[in-house]
């Protein structure tokens, strides 16, 4: 594939606005988003990740579900899932810290 625009044009409309170009079928904007979850090289197919945002009292409940685990082997689920586990609290920490910042 090849572009018209400069590759830094090109980088941040594949990053930054990616809502502009990309299929969302699974996007409820301020409520929503599942996205397929692979962020690894291994032969596995993705796991799934749902977030959803929701009211509650002036702040915003954010959950996270990591599913799909049964769709990968035994042996990465035994070595990785506690792995992902722990990595998602420090993530939604560095989250939670920025969203208090008001960073966006």
């Amino acid at each position: 594939m090849t572009v018209r625009s400069g590759p830094e044009l090109a980088f941040a409309l594949f990053t930054e606005d990616m809502g502009t170009w990309w299929p969302l079928d699974a996007w409820d904007p301020t409520s929503t988003v599942v996205m397929a979850w692979r962020p690894h090289s291994m032969p596995e197919p993705p796991t799934e990740v749902e977030v959803t945002f929701r009211s509650r009292n002036g702040a915003t409940v954010v959950d996270l579900e990591h599913r799909g685990w049964e769709r990968v082997s035994e042996d990465f689920r035994e070595r990785l899932y506690e792995v992902y586990v722990r990595g998602w609290d420090a993530t939604l920490d560095r989250f939670a810290a920025a969203a208090d910042r008001g960073t966006v």
